[in-house]
This record gives C-alpha cells, sequence and structure tokens, in this order.
C-alpha cells in the first residue's frame, strides 16, 4: 500500500467526511474516493461504509486507522521538519477542556503563548463532555477526573480540590455549622444532578464521611454555583482553585476548613503520534507548568 494512500485514508476517517478530507488535502473528491476504493481492493475488506448522507468505519477500518495513526502524524511531522516549516512553532492547534479550567487556567496561559508565538493559532473547545480526539481531530485535551484505559498519552498534572465556602451574607442570622452533618440544616448550592437533596463526601485526614446536602439551586458549571455562593445564596462545594482568590479577600469564607470535598485528577491528553512536534510540546509545556502551580496551591 502507498503511504499516500494511507495519509489519504486516515485523514478520511479523521475528519468523517470525504468531502471534508479533499478539501484539506487539497484534491477532487473523486481522487480521494478512488482512493478509498483501491485501498478496500488491496486488503480485500471493506474499510469504509458510505451513503450519501453519512460514512462509518468498519471494524477492519478503524484498526487499520488506529495502526496508521502514529506513523502517518509522524511522516507529516519529519515532513515540515525538513522543510524547515517547524523552526518556528507555527499551525493551528486544537485543545478541549472542561469549561471552568478553561475559563480559569488554560485562556490565560494560551494568551500568553500567543503573543510569544504570533504564527500559533488556537481553536478551542470548553466542554464537560469526553470529546472523541481522534474522530474530532483535536490535538490536546485537558481531562478531569479518572482516565479509562486507552491508547493516548496521558500526563497527570495536580489534582482539583473541592472546599466549603459561603458569603459573610449568608451567615448573618444563621448559626455557623459546627460539623458536617449540620449541613442538612442549611441551604447549599451544588452541581446538578437532579436531585434536591444531594450526597457530599467529604474528608477530613483518613477519615472519609457521607452527609446529606439540602440543594436549593443548582447548576452545571462550577462557575455558577461559585456566583450563588458570593451573593449568599448558600455554601457551596466549590474547586478551590476557582474561589482561592475571594477566600483571600474576605469575600468568601472556608465553611468547616479542616473538611475537604473528594480531589478530581488533572490530566493532559493526546492522541497516538501527536505531541512530537514543536507547536505542541511548547503548548503543553506550558500549560503543564502553570497548570501545576496553580493547583498545587
Amino acid at each position: 500500500m502507498e503511504i499516500e494512500s494511507t495519509r489519504i485514508f486516515v485523514k478520511v476517517v479523521q475528519l468523517g467526511s470525504f468531502s471534508k478530507a479533499a478539501e484539506q488535502l487539497k484534491l477532487p473528491k473523486s481522487t480521494v474516493s478512488r482512493t478509498i476504493s483501491r485501498l478496500e481492493a488491496e486488503a480485500g475488506t471493506k474499510l469504509l461504509f458510505r451513503t450519501t448522507r453519512s460514512m462509518t468505519v468498519t471494524f477492519a477500518g478503524q484498526a487499520f486507522y488506529e495502526s496508521c495513526l502514529e506513523p502517518i502524524f509522524a511522516l507529516e511531522e519529519a515532513r515540515k521538519a525538513l522543510l524547515f516549516k517547524d523552526s518556528m512553532p507555527s499551525g493551528l492547534v486544537r485543545l478541549t477542556a472542561p469549561e471552568d479550567l478553561g475559563l480559569e487556567m488554560i485562556s490565560p496561559v494560551l494568551s500568553q503563548i500567543t503573543k510569544s508565538y504570533p504564527q500559533l493559532d488556537f481553536q478551542l473547545n470548553y466542554t464537560d463532555d469526553i470529546v472523541d480526539l481522534v474522530k474530532e481531530g483535536y490535538d490536546v485535551a485537558i481531562r478531569l477526573g479518572k482516565l479509562s484505559s486507552s491508547r493516548y498519552k496521558a500526563q497527570k498534572i495536580g489534582e482539583v480540590k473541592m472546599v466549603l465556602v459561603a458569603s459573610p451574607k449568608y451567615f448573618k442570622g444563621r448559626s455557623y455549622p459546627k460539623s458536617p452533618k449540620e449541613l442538612i440544616h442549611h441551604d447549599c448550592c451544588g452541581f446538578n444532578l437532579g436531585s434536591d437533596t444531594q450526597t457530599w463526601v467529604l474528608a477530613k485526614n483518613e477519615l472519609r464521611i457521607q452527609v446529606k446536602a439540602n440543594v436549593r439551586i443548582q447548576a452545571n458549571q462550577m462557575s455558577s454555583i461559585l456566583k450563588f455562593a458570593k451573593q449568599g445564596i448558600g455554601i457551596g462545594l466549590l474547586p478551590y482553585f476557582l474561589c482561592s482568590k475571594l477566600i483571600e479577600t474576605g469575600e468568601l469564607l472556608r465553611v468547616l476548613p479542616e473538611w475537604e470535598g473528594l480531589s478530581y485528577p488533572v490530566s493532559i491528553v493526546v492522541p497516538p503520534g501527536h505531541g512530537q512536534s514543536k507547536r505542541l510540546k511548547i503548548v503543553i509545556e506550558r500549560l503543564s507548568q502553570v497548570m501545576k502551580e496553580a493547583l498545587s496551591a
């Protein structure tokens, strides 16, 4: 099989479209289609099922794609280096991350990088959904929580610490909770789990307990929960990186400061074959350095 034919196949699967692959490769769509048909004839099996409206990768096609992705990416990067196109970091970096981490930590880092490297461009997707990096064509992801087993390369850079906070306004006319069990008698702000009463897991040294929290207002963004806590709506269980500055200024108070919520690991993840180019190394190193410092504070 020719390397160029394999490269075309990889691009079709990566973009999920013959038309998009042809556009990116600057080839006629008919050439891309003939190339895939020739590959299938050589392999003696279907690699893609295609209709006028959709395209599906077969089991054999997926296995072939995963085997080819890393070497094809390495060849493309080697060709850039040979043509001196990678001596100065340039090109597009596509990144996905959880919304709160993206807005609070990642965007400021990328702003600094774009000033230092004006030929670098970024396309960002901040979402709490788990995005298929290969299928959607992303170069790097920031993932929150335990990672499932995969062929992706992952580097843990820290943990998100969860703390209980509330505005001083909230405690006007209210007693301060003396133990986690008293949270059930307070208004709370929590992540949207679809229930008014939620179970929060709190830890103190090696001790872990489950407590009921009377969640008066719920949201699917931690930044929104932070705003509700600032307004005195109730006690929130929030990432420390989001509220640390407000705790320092006294705008928010640590509630039951000897107790914390469960921590969540944060990892940088790249698909097979990615991460070796100069542009991605710079982005990953900067993100890793800044986020490690912020998460360890």
